[in-house]
């Protein structure tokens, strides 16, 4: 809170809907989506945003891959194995137009750490400006720091945690940080558009 009002950081790549319920429907209910991002496939992140759509037909949703950063330095350092020493990014103008700006990859390198720091600073204030953070741990099988990290962060930040984790066990200091655990996406759906 600045100034006794509330402030949001919301990225551009958000629909507009985002601005205009945080606007003029202040009782929306606002969560962060949560789910595993590195090397994942295109059929799984379809998944991710049909799950995050479905959420958005009544809640806020901050998604965290609305903005690129490390999408830019991920690629930039792809391009850096096939022997390119610049990369270009794409990015939206003034006009809402399709546009492109070269970078170079050794200035995307340099600032890799901040990059990286930012991120997960980022990513913890969408979760402080939201009511409750909501899973999608779409494969338990793999390990995602990040996510337990920003379980953790958001069970000690007082926010409830509600996941779509398709196991019935799951480690005891991930059950002790969830406030409810979901075996099917839609369950979870249902529940948060009862609450």
């Amino acid at each position: 809170m600045i100034q006794k009002k509330r402030h949001y950081a919301i990225a551009r790549e958000e629909p507009p809907e985002t601005m205009q319920n945080i606007i003029f429907n202040p009782a929306v209910r606002k969560t962060y989506l949560s789910y595993p991002i590195s090397a994942e496939e295109a059929e799984t992140m379809t998944k991710v945003k049909e799950f995050r759509d479905a959420l958005r037909k009544f809640l806020v949703v901050f998604d965290p891959l609305a903005i690129k950063d490390i999408e830019w330095l991920t690629a930039a350092l792809a391009e850096k194995k096939k022997g390119k020493t610049t990369i270009e990014i794409p990015f939206k103008d003034d006009q809402n137009k399709d546009a492109k700006t070269t970078f170079s990859i050794s200035s995307l390198e340099d600032v890799e750490d901040y990059l990286k720091d930012q991120t997960i600073s980022r990513d913890y204030n969408l979760i402080s400006q939201s009511d409750f953070v909501t899973v999608f741990y779409h494969d338990p099988d793999k390990n995602s720091p990040g996510v337990q990290r920003e379980i953790r962060y958001a069970k000690e930040n007082g926010k409830d945690v509600y996941i779509y984790y398709p196991k019935k066990e799951m480690s005891p200091f991930l059950e002790k940080d969830v406030t409810k655990h979901f075996l099917d996406p839609q369950e979870l759906i249902n529940f948060l558009t009862s609450k």
